[in-house]
């Protein structure tokens, strides 16, 4: 198994909790060898709580051995906050849209009811109006045309005249 060292820079990560993230530079600086079931017997794992590093010691890294000055540690922990808060903006923007989304959906499912009542009226005007009364239920109709239908905060009212609130 061959175990490269990488040194640690400033990163630019969004995801981290807050202050300035760690990355690995992209050039190692150093390698060695090791025979795999060395490998094994040395390696130890690790939870994510092990492998999380608080803002502080990141902090104290990137400014003691990293040679980062502050105003930079600083200049780069705005940045990635700015980029963490249109990440959550986006976020937001999204599940209004599913939302606006739902809504239109359920306002064109109300919407079709009406003219499901109005076909089934048509029908019934056509054939005997007291016999089978099973004809609207058979179309799938269930309100009147002018009843008030409430769904997910929406009212779609007096479908007679085809009016929404």
């Amino acid at each position: 198994v061959e175990i490269r060292e990488y040194s640690r820079i400033m990163g630019d990560n969004p995801s981290c909790s807050g202050g300035a993230p760690i990355s690995l530079d992209w050039d190692h600086n150093h390698s060695f060898s090791l025979d795999l079931d060395e490998y094994e017997g040395k390696k130890k794992r690790r939870s994510f709580d092990e492998l999380r590093i608080p803002r502080q010691t990141r902090h104290d890294i990137l400014l003691d051995e990293c040679g980062y000055s502050m105003s930079t540690i600083m200049k780069v922990a705005l940045e990635v906050k700015t980029a963490r808060d249109q990440r959550a903006k986006t976020s937001q923007d999204v599940k209004r849209l599913l939302k606006t989304k739902d809504a239109i959906t359920s306002i064109t499912r109300c919407l079709s009811q009406p003219w499901t009542s109005m076909l089934c009226r048509e029908k019934k005007s056509r054939t005997q109006r007291d016999e089978d009364d099973t004809s609207c239920t058979s179309l799938g109709s269930t309100s009147e045309s002018n009843e008030d239908i409430f769904d997910e905060g929406v009212n779609v009212a007096n479908f007679g005249s085809h009016a929404i609130d």
